[in-house]
Order: structure tokens, then sequence, then C-alpha cells
């Protein structure tokens, strides 16, 4: 609980967060911000929620669904989900859903597949994103992806290659 943030915004969240049939986690998050009231645009108390459930889950994939919506006005730094898979694209004025998928092709390659519909101050806004990362050239890490955003009437796609290394 955020009983003085600053100047004179309060917030409050509680997150809930359990397991299904020992392997599948799901978590909700729920959460209210009153901005200071000595703001300009002062107009009381914002909600947002968020929830994420392992659909599916065994020991080389697992299938996450995300949801959420965030009202407009909801610009609290403080509130992050925390146990969720995917990237949660949810910020203020956004509603919508995510699927995510991870699948170990063998002990050293993931594949993932992430598709995601969301509105944000109603425009539509979706992706697809399909990614394989590779740690088989030790200590570097490769991925390699694909990205699509769908925003008003067009796609742009991007295509990425990265390198990490650990010591």
């Amino acid at each position: 609980m955020l009983t003085s943030g600053l100047s004179t915004e309060r917030g409050a969240s509680i997150d809930v967060l359990g397991t299904l049939d020992g392997m599948r986690d799901w978590v909700i998050e729920v959460a209210a911000y009153e901005q200071s009231k000595t703001s300009m645009t002062y107009d009381g108390w914002h909600m947002g929620v968020i929830g994420s459930v392992d659909l599916y889950v065994d020991d080389r994939t697992a299938v996450t669904l995300n949801g959420g919506y965030v009202e407009d006005g909801f610009v609290p730094m403080v509130s992050n989900l925390q146990y969720a898979g995917g990237s949660l694209g949810f910020s203020n004025g956004t509603s919508g859903v995510e699927l995510y998928v991870s699948r170990s092709l063998q002990s050293d390659a993931v594949l993932e597949l992430e598709l995601g519909g969301r509105t944000r101050w109603q425009q539509s806004n979706s992706n697809v994103r399909l990614a394989l990362t590779t740690a088989a050239y030790r200590p570097a890490i490769f991925t390699v992806s694909m990205e699509g955003r769908h925003q008003t009437d067009s796609w742009q796609w991007l295509a990425e290659l990265s390198a990490t290394l650990q010591f």
C-alpha cells in the first residue's frame, strides 16, 4: 500500500497467486491509484487489473495466457506484475490479452511465440513475435526474432539478431 507518494498521490494493490495441478501457476493483481490532488488534471482514483494463468506446462513446453485492463490515468511507477510470462504491454488506457508459448527444442535452444491483441485509447494494437534463442556457443547466447505489430490499418515487421555474453 502506498499511503503517501509523490506529493499526495496514493495507491494500493493486492497480488494473489497460486498453483494448479502442482505445475501451472496463476496470478492476479488488482491495483488502485489516486494521483496527487494538487495535480492540474486530478480526476480521482483509477483501477488496473492484470492476470496470468499457465494453460499448459510440461518439462519442455509452457503456454501462458495474460489479460489486463488498465484505466486511462493509471500511471503509478510502483505497480508491476512479477510472476507472469510473456511481455505484458499493459499501460494506462490499455486492455487486451496475450498468449505466450515457450518450447525447449533441446537443452540449449528455446523457441518462443507471442500473440497479443490490445486496445489503447480506443486504437487496436496487435502483435506477433517468433524468437529462437540458443546457448550452444557458450558463453554467448544468441536470439533471432521476427516481430510484427499491427496498428490502425498496417503491419510493421522487425527482424532482430542479438547476442549476450554470460560470465
